[in-house]
């Protein structure tokens, strides 16, 4: 004897024998699908294209300390601190050692790679972990941060003003 079950059971599985394995309805959601994904990967993978920066500014506190256009290949000190910064131009860019206190114990050693446009911080005597060191170069948008020195390295943004400040 069958069972409604059994008989229910039966017939689905007779039904879905039957079917096709793709309806046309599941072939252009497949589509769509599909179609989206590699707009998406051309709009935010290939098409984009880098912002360059106007150069780099370096912060202590919110006193600007240094600043180096890229456009005019420009490097300004603040007075305030041109003893308590040394630069040394390279073939490929700049390293700037800024001292962060009067007895020139504390530092931090920036390299701004003038060739192909990012600021790296290579040194610090901040801490043991040096966070500020593993921090990845920043081209046209972030910021490289030492907080125990309190010091920031920043891109400008157009008008030579730096993105955080507000001002681009």
């Amino acid at each position: 004897m069958l069972s409604w079950g059994k008989v229910l059971k039966l017939k689905n599985y007779s039904q879905i024998k039957q079917n096709k394995p793709f309806e046309i309805n599941d072939i252009f959601i497949y589509l769509f699908v599909i179609v989206s994904l590699f707009v998406l990967f051309l709009s935010l993978v290939i098409l984009p294209q880098k912002k360059k920066t106007n150069g780099f500014a370096i912060y202590k506190g919110q006193e600007i300390v240094f600043t180096y256009y890229n456009d005019k290949n420009d490097l300004i000190i603040n007075d305030k601190y041109s003893n308590l910064v040394n630069i040394e131009q390279l073939k490929d860019g700049i390293t700037i050692k800024v001292f962060t206190s009067e007895t020139f114990e504390n530092f931090n050693f920036i390299f701004i790679n003038t060739a192909d446009n990012y600021a790296k911080m290579h040194d610090s005597t901040c801490s043991q972990s040096k966070d500020c060191v593993h921090s990845p170069s920043i081209t046209s948008s972030g910021m490289i941060y030492c907080a125990p020195h309190d010091l920031k390295i920043v891109p400008l943004g157009q008008n030579n003003i730096p993105p955080w400040t507000g001002g681009a």
